[in-house]
């Protein structure tokens, strides 16, 4: 398989964007005007009582419908911030186009989507990226280079929250059912996403609980045990809407461990720091502001043209869904 969508990394990539969900006008959205070397956004399709006359600064297309778009720019790449019930079938209608595809987490809301997915971008020799922003953060790649270097010794757990008060309770989509809503898929998918990450493809689910609220029929907040049997690594992770804000991680290993806190949600102005003990010594290491929303644009132009790197991420895409449907049916154990 090869890509040839873009042949020549200073060539434009023209993207388009489907709904105009918060996380796109006040991350993404800049993130790709700030990348005009590499991206022109061409179009935005909404179908919310949108005021395009406040968006002008976009300098772009507006569509009231997502089909108006897809239809209309002639899209190297699309980013899909939609509610998650959507992600599938507006995926799949890209990547069928044609159309490389920057998707929100989760990718799909179950294993079988996300695999018909990934099966169609190979086929078509596209790039489909699952956000997942944190990844790009310098904190993080410091994070695994200490682990890589061994300086923790080996790993002997991991332990990730990540939760939130309640947000616009019960009108907020996270809380619609119909829309794929529940804490797992919102929440929950990202301490997910980072012990699988630190243990690398093969981890097993080996409890997990899902605290419902049976008027929304949606999990308000939970907890998972992962296992790494041939490292012998255990994982935990809890999240959830209904709590205190938390969003930290502890890895603990055979001379030390690691502890920081807003590993996922670190803004472009805060200066994240970890604290680190070794063999009884401690200290605070300042890792600095990094951007990882641009980052994360970066990464997904660099997929376009780098085979291997797509191939891991369609690996790890598969691997998330898998987890998350694990701890699903886990929970109804």
């Amino acid at each position: 398989m090869h890509f040839s969508k873009i042949s020549n990394k200073q060539e434009l990539f023209k993207i388009g964007i489907l709904g105009l969900a918060s996380i796109a006008t006040r991350k993404v959205i800049p993130s790709l005007l700030n990348l005009q070397d590499k991206f022109n956004l061409v179009g935005i399709a909404s179908k919310g009582k949108t005021d395009f006359n406040s968006l002008t600064e976009y300098n772009c297309k507006f569509y009231d419908d997502y089909y108006k778009l897809l239809d209309n720019e002639n899209l190297d790449a699309i980013y899909i911030p939609l509610p998650n019930s959507l992600h599938y079938h507006w995926s799949k209608e890209c990547l069928q186009r044609g159309i490389n595809v920057l998707v929100e987490k989760p990718c799909t809301c179950s294993f079988k989507e996300t695999q018909e997915l990934i099966n169609i971008a190979k086929k078509n020799q596209l790039s489909i990226v699952e956000t997942f922003q944190f990844r790009f953060h310098k904190q993080f790649k410091f994070i695994k280079q200490i682990i890589k270097e061994n300086k923790i010794g080996d790993l002997r757990n991991i332990n990730s929250s990540f939760g939130f008060p309640k947000i616009n309770f019960p009108e907020n989509i996270r809380y619609q059912n119909k829309y794929g809503g529940g804490s797992l898929f919102d929440s929950g998918v990202y301490p997910t996403k980072i012990v699988s990450l630190l243990n690398g493809l093969g981890l097993k689910v080996k409890s997990a609980s899902l605290i419902k609220n049976h008027e929304l029929n949606i999990d308000m907040w939970g907890a998972a045990h992962f296992v790494d049997i041939n490292k012998k690594v255990n994982s935990q992770i809890s999240f959830g809407f209904d709590n205190y804000y938390k969003c930290d991680i502890e890895i603990w290993g055979s001379k030390g461990k690691i502890k920081t806190n807003r590993i996922f949600t670190s803004p472009s102005d805060l200066v994240t720091k970890l604290d680190l003990e070794i063999n009884g010594s401690s200290e605070t290491i300042v890792i600095g502001k990094d951007d990882h929303f641009k980052n994360l644009m970066l990464y997904f132009y660099e997929t376009l043209s780098n085979e291997k790197l797509f191939l891991e991420e369609s690996n790890y895409i598969l691997e998330q869904a898998r987890l998350i449907e694990e701890i699903r049916e886990k929970s109804n154990e």
